[in-house]
């Protein structure tokens, strides 16, 4: 072991728990497909029961649908249960946090995700979530505490959040790309930090990593070849692949998971689908009406976080779509494949100027308010103009004033180069369920 994970073992695995779980997640991965179903279900079993005595929402839903969690005996049965939604989410808050968990375990997540619609709600830190993710480099050849580059929207922290940060996962070294506005004067510099710390792994936004890409190819730059780049928050395309992978000269692996429940599924080095991590999540495929859909067939997600005890979510629907694999994968982990998840469709606002504020980074625009509108959409002409659609929600001059707001901040990122506009409106149509974020007619 080098010094860099010698360091970052000490660092990271001396917190309580931390090791234990980290453990099991690589011994749970090589169980047969029957153990791993027995860890699945009887995790299931204990977050009902816990819900139904602890949640007041929980309570309630399995009381009007005449159920009760000893009812509960087999798949079928579970299937029985209601399916939880967005709306459901951000109507009832306060009666899905758990009565007998502390707040301080509670950390509040707000997310544009991709279908538009603002959502807030809590993750239980008293899971080590990140361990799902070592585990998951492992397939790589990589580890944790390589130097790495990454590809997402900078979150300003204070300064001694900062500091703290540096000082947790020193001696490795990291670097950034700014999602949020991407420009070839960006790229430059962030192509030079590339070539001088040569990470191990790069990861990020699919489609930021391919405008970088593009930016690569178009200029017929020479660059670093990491042993992987890790693409997520939206689906792969074959261009995009194609693109990546050359450019990067490192195979492209998708990694799915979602703001409210992150780490469900992973792409191993065989590439035939993506590892769902059933031993910490459970995910199932259901039409329109509900119902579950055998393998193959593509349906809605629906997704249950079986580590957050806090705030559950328990079939929970995302959004997004997809179906299971009845193939086993010759790499050696028996967690189930199901296939790359369609469905979350981002896009770019370009500006006249050749720069791109990343559909990823939009996605965030009503994270600092939530409660403000229930969907929105930024739709962009071919002259650069723009125009957000929001559907406000609750009080129509609170609305106005977190809408003004997100729209300064989209012509402070675009450098005022782009007319910006919005509108309110009752509805923003949606394509099965799915609305498409941003709609462009730049290509």
């Amino acid at each position: 072991m080098n010094s860099k994970k010698l360091v970052f073992s000490i660092k990271q695995l001396i917190r309580p728990g931390v090791a234990d779980r980290y453990g099991k997640l690589v011994s749970d991965q090589y169980l047969s497909e029957d153990e791993l179903a027995i860890i699945n279900w009887g995790k299931r079993k204990k977050l009902l029961q816990h819900a139904f005595e602890n949640v007041p929402y929980y309570a309630l839903k399995l009381r009007e649908a005449g159920l009760h969690p000893q009812d509960i005996k087999t798949e079928e049965d579970w299937s029985r249960l209601p399916i939880l939604s967005k709306e459901q989410i951000r109507n009832n808050f306060n009666s899905l946090l758990a009565t007998n968990v502390s707040k301080r375990y509670l950390r509040v997540v707000t997310t544009g995700g991709s279908t538009g619609q603002p959502l807030k709600l809590c993750h239980d830190s008293r899971f080590p979530i990140e361990t799902i993710g070592w585990r998951m480099l492992s397939w790589w050849g990589v580890n944790p505490a390589d130097d790495a580059a990454y590809c997402w929207r900078i979150i300003r922290k204070r300064w001694w959040s900062k500091a703290l940060n540096i000082l947790m996962w020193w001696p490795t070294r990291r670097i950034w790309f700014d999602a949020s506005m991407m420009s070839d004067a960006s790229a430059k510099i962030f192509i030079e930090k590339f070539n001088s710390l040569q990470p191990v792994f790069f990861q990020g936004y699919t489609g930021s990593i391919d405008f970088l890409a593009q930016y690569i190819l178009n200029n017929n730059l020479s660059v670093h070849s990491p042993k992987c780049v890790w693409g997520t928050s939206s689906p792969i395309s074959a261009a995009q692949r194609s693109n990546i992978e050359k450019a990067f000269s490192a195979p492209l692996y998708d990694q799915y998971g979602c703001s409210e429940m992150h780490w469900l599924a992973g792409q191993c080095r065989e590439k035939k689908g993506l590892h769902f991590f059933s031993d910490v999540r459970h995910i199932e495929f259901v039409n329109d009406k509900g119902s579950v859909l055998p393998l193959h067939e593509t349906g809605n997600v629906v997704i249950t976080d079986l580590e957050n005890y806090g705030f559950p979510l328990i079939r929970y629907q995302n959004g997004d779509m997809g179906s299971f694999l009845s193939e086993k994968c010759a790499c050696g982990v028996n967690l189930p494949l199901i296939s790359p998840i369609k469905g979350r469709i981002t896009d770019h606002i370009r500006t006249p100027s050749g720069g791109a504020v990343g559909g990823d980074y939009i996605t965030t625009l009503f994270d600092d308010f939530s409660d403000a509108v229930s969907s929105f959409q930024l739709r962009q002409a071919a002259d650069y103009s723009v125009v957000l659609f929001a559907v406000p929600s609750g009080d129509l001059s609170a609305s106005k004033v977190a809408i003004e707001k997100v729209m300064q901040a989209l012509k402070n990122k675009t450098g005022g180069d782009v007319t910006i506009n919005y509108a309110l409106v009752d509805e923003i149509k949606s394509d099965r369920g799915k609305t498409q974020f941003v709609i462009s007619e730049i290509k």
